[in-house]
């Protein structure tokens, strides 16, 4: 293959994981010439419709994108999903944010200023490509790329569409668990819980001080929901909303109302 010395693709299926593990390595040349590495993923889902999840709520393909947005290539948080009525999967690219739908189309060297085949409209699709590598870009890049990269990539096939299922699994692919070893079981309570499945705690951190910290909620609802909050490991003596830098504003008592796909700084006290 020109541009590489080598490709493999490993495949680890795990007992008990209803999801599929696939590896990329690419063992690059270092090409002068402009190239572009993607890797294509063609699902079969029948009038599939493809939601993506990008920083401050879930975006559907062409319905949710401006006029003016770019189509040729797109970028993803942590996730994106492909599903129909009965099924679909949801597909997580771990290395590589940068995706096309439908075709590869984000290979333009022609230059800026409206020179490149820019597309206007999206056709439905359920194949998507992960643009992982280019040297197509005159600055801030290497004008190479020599090396070993590995590319991970997670599938889980289900059924209808669940924005909750689909977050919690790409959040447990870019985050996972962290293993330690202990000399006894641990009794561990969290900081906070929330009775809405709808929302979930996206930052947790302290504020440099015992007595203070900031909990970030964000709702994955295309509609409004009510959340309420408990905290099994101690009781804050205040919780305040933060409307601007985490600062302190109004106190939150009971329930709090989250905008559909909103989120929701808090401000804790001890």
């Amino acid at each position: 293959m020109k541009g590489c010395r080598s490709v493999t693709r490993t495949v680890r299926l795990v007992a008990g994981q209803p999801w599929v593990e696939t590896t990329n390595v690419v063992d690059k040349l270092p090409l002068l010439d402009k190239d572009g590495i993607h890797f294509g993923f063609g699902f079969n889902v029948p009038q599939g419709v493809t939601k993506v999840d990008i920083p401050w709520g879930v975006m559907e393909m062409e319905k949710d994108q401006w006029p003016q947005a770019n189509r040729n290539w797109i970028a993803l948080q942590r996730w994106l999903d492909v599903s129909n009525d009965t099924h679909g999967v949801t597909w997580c690219a771990l290395d590589a944010p940068l995706f096309e739908y439908g075709d590869r189309t984000a290979n333009i060297s022609l230059g800026w200023g409206g020179q490149g085949p820019w597309l206007t409209k999206l056709e439905p699709s359920s194949t998507v490509y992960s643009w992982a590598m280019n040297n197509h870009w005159h600055t801030n890049f290497p004008l190479t790329q020599d090396g070993p990269v590995a590319f991970r990539y997670r599938i889980h096939p289900h059924g209808g569409y669940d924005a909750v299922a689909a977050n919690r699994f790409g959040l447990e692919q870019a985050q996972p668990l962290v293993h330690v070893t202990a000399d006894k079981n641990p009794d561990v309570k969290p900081v906070v819980a929330v009775d809405n499945r709808d929302v979930y705690v996206t930052v947790l951190k302290s504020m440099g001080k015992d007595n203070e910290m900031i909990v970030r909620l964000r709702s994955v609802s295309d509609k409004e929901e009510t959340v309420a909050l408990d905290f099994p490991a101690r009781r804050p003596s205040s919780v305040s909303l933060c409307p601007l830098e985490e600062q302190p504003g109004q106190a939150v008592e009971g329930t709090l109302t989250m905008r559909p796909y909103g989120m929701a700084t808090l401000k804790l006290a001890f």
